[in-house]
């Protein structure tokens, strides 16, 4: 049975249970190209909280890829998703985010990693380039891994919770998630239709790595006795929160970043001032990744 396949049933019983939730239907419409939307809204620009995230983002992505290539013998990761370090507002920017939408809708949603094999002629890094350019190596490769961050350390949050619930408190959130946008799992979902290839949700806190496979997602969705959903008003995109407890322990941060102060000035004046993280170090277990792509 193909990965594509092994979705048919977790997909129905996932989409029945978001139906029971409240979710329109028009908002579960898995499979084929997304359409693309009338206007293209492109950010005019990107305030410091943004960039913080994405320094966040861009450190969890390039740490894990080599933590990666250290772990694994028979393969190697590569930058792979549709990203840019451009950012809003600068030079460049327009075209590339229009691109990668058109490239999205028709294609799916690209992982942040890719992990092929080490003969692979495929470049260290290939988010630039277009999607059917790829098809090919991407047939030949085990599959993606999408890079998610978190300023969260989870060993410290759960010993707070521990003592919380011990003393008879309630807890907010009383275990980490995958957050998961039903929007994004479309999209990924029609990646994996495209090229019949596993994608990985990674997780990587401050202080550890976990991992989940969209089909133990799917999974979830259908059979969670308490599922949560978020949806707010503001971008009506609906989030699923999925307990870490779902996924996998595949590594920890080994050495804490260094954080830089990055003060940069705006072209009309304005100081976005926020940290960057830099250096560290994650070890994961590069044979329990393979695993769970080839599951």
């Amino acid at each position: 049975m193909s990965y594509l396949e092994s979705l048919k049933n977790p997909l129905a019983n996932a989409i029945n249970s978001l139906k029971k939730k409240g979710i329109e239907a028009d908002k579960l419409e898995f499979g084929g190209e997304t359409p693309q939307p009338a206007k293209i809204r492109v950010p005019s620009f990107a305030d410091s909280k943004f960039q913080a995230e994405q320094a966040l983002g861009d450190w969890a992505e390039v740490t894990l890829a080599a933590a990666l290539n250290d772990a694994m013998t028979e393969y190697r990761a590569i930058h792979y998703g549709f990203s840019s370090k451009i950012i809003a507002g600068e030079e460049g920017f327009d075209e590339h985010y229009r691109k990668g939408i058109k490239d999205t809708c028709k294609y799916g949603k690209r992982a942040d990693l890719l992990i092929v094999r080490n003969d692979c002629s495929l470049a260290n890094d290939v988010s630039n380039l277009d999607t059917g350019e790829l098809a090919g190596e991407v047939g030949k490769s085990l599959g993606a891994i999408e890079v998610r961050s978190s300023r969260m350390e989870s060993k410290v949050h759960a010993k707070y919770v521990a003592v919380q619930l011990a003393a008879g408190r309630k807890v907010t959130t009383p275990e980490l998630n995958f957050t998961v946008k039903v929007e994004d799992l479309i999209k990924v979902y029609r990646w994996i239709e495209v090229h019949d290839k596993p994608q990985l949700y990674t997780q990587v806190f401050l202080d550890a790595v976990y991992a989940v496979g969209i089909r133990e997602i799917l999974q979830y969705i259908a059979s969670a006795k308490k599922l949560t959903i978020e949806n707010p008003a503001r971008s009506r995109k609906y989030t699923i929160f999925v307990p870490i407890s779902v996924g996998h322990g595949v590594g920890e941060v080994s050495e804490y970043p260094k954080l830089e102060v990055v003060d940069r000035l705006t072209k009309n004046g304005r100081h976005d001032i926020y940290a960057r993280p830099l250096g560290g170090k994650i070890q994961v277990d590069g044979k329990r990744i393979c695993d769970l792509l080839r599951a």
